[in-house]
């Protein structure tokens, strides 16, 4: 997304980052590595960021960076092969 600026770029990865969190996809769900969603893991997730999805404030979500690299969630598209 080279040819976005910086600050749009950050508004489209803030809000992946809560809607990942609030509603994660099938593969971040199926991912049977370390890294993968286990159930436990989505119900942790989906109360912090949910007061975010629900009054869609997807600015600076700290909270998730926080929770999320306690978990070491690592999100599918960022995968390497």
């Amino acid at each position: 997304m080279s040819w976005i600026k910086r600050t749009g770029r950050d508004r489209i990865l803030d809000f992946e980052r809560v809607v990942n969190a609030y509603d994660p996809t099938i593969p971040d769900i199926g991912t049977i590595t370390v890294t993968g969603l286990t159930r436990e893991r989505r119900l942790l997730l989906r109360p912090v960021s949910a007061w975010r999805y629900h009054l869609q404030f997807y600015h600076n979500p700290v909270e998730l960076q926080v929770v999320q690299k306690l978990m070491s969630y690592q999100q599918t598209d960022t995968w390497g092969f």
